[in-house]
């Protein structure tokens, strides 16, 4: 648990009674699972199954200070999210050195993101007790004006074998003034009911080979070697071409590098990057 930011700041008032206007947000946060790491032979396999949880309020607040009473307005916009899920990681080196990272998202179980906002007004009494600490009452600000700019959803979309679901009340036009003084509150869960789902990324490096050095193109090349020789065009040419026919002798280095993407339902994206140098 920790305050990712607090800060407060006092104001005077012309009717003597001073005024605080604070921002802060207080989050919890915990993860279970296990961890492992692995060596086989060539391969090191790295292993992570956690089932992480996190809760955050951003809390905007101007309080108000008199002798009998503490009284104010706040804005709170609340994050909860439990996303259970397993990493895995394995890096080897057999012809190409390959790196694999796995994304599993566990069957029949849900990730839960839900999202409230809503406007707060309160009174508290102090009384003139040293050791009782008395909470303020508190109540949610319902304007029609604002709710009349949210709506009732309930969606449910099939992606890539998982079902996320979408439900709650939420803006319609979504802006700082909205955010601050409407009520909202939406839930988007993500179900696997299948198999686990993997989401794949798999990266080869393939060691430095010996390759021929591809044709090469130049146009206007060592130009300042002749700069004081115009006219000796004969000369330059022959001197060019020689330089060419030397460097396409000698052999080059080609590198390969291949990224792999791949997502259930057979969803695969290929790409390779070749570089070629010579010595």
């Amino acid at each position: 648990a920790s305050y990712f930011y607090e800060v407060i700041r006092k104001f005077p008032t012309t009717l003597g009674l001073p005024m605080t206007v604070s921002g802060k947000i207080p989050t919890v946060a915990s993860a279970e699972g296990q961890v492992s790491l692995e060596l086989e032979g060539t391969e090191l396999r790295w292993t992570v199954e956690a089932r992480p949880s996190v809760a955050a309020t951003h809390v905007y607040e101007m309080r108000m200070f008199t002798p009998l009473f503490e009284q104010g307005v706040k804005t709170l916009q609340s994050v909860r999210a439990y996303t259970p899920i397993k990493i895995q990681a394995v890096a080897g080196l057999k012809k190409n050195f390959e790196i694999v990272y796995k994304v599993i998202v566990p069957e029949n179980q849900k990730s839960i993101v839900s999202v409230s906002t809503r406007p707060v007004v309160f009174l508290r009494h102090p009384g003139f007790s040293k050791y009782e600490y008395i909470e303020a009452e508190e109540r949610t600000v319902v304007v029609p004006q604002w709710q009349q700019k949210t709506q009732e959803i309930e969606k449910v979309h099939n992606f890539l074998g998982l079902e996320i679901s979408t439900r709650g009340n939420i803006l319609r036009q979504h802006t700082v003034e909205n955010w601050l003084l409407a009520e909202q509150d939406f839930e988007v869960s993500v179900e696997n009911k299948n198999r686990p789902a993997e989401f794949v990324a798999r990266v080869t490096v393939s060691p430095l080979e010996k390759a021929e050095l591809s044709h090469i193109k130049a146009k206007e090349m060592f130009e300042k070697e002749f700069e004081l020789e115009q006219e000796k065009s004969e000369n330059r040419r022959e001197y060019f071409s020689k330089m060419v026919k030397n460097i396409q002798k000698e052999q080059g280095y080609k590198h390969t590098i291949t990224l792999k993407l791949e997502a259930p339902r057979d969803y695969n994206m290929n790409t390779e990057l070749t570089t070629v140098c010579d010595k």
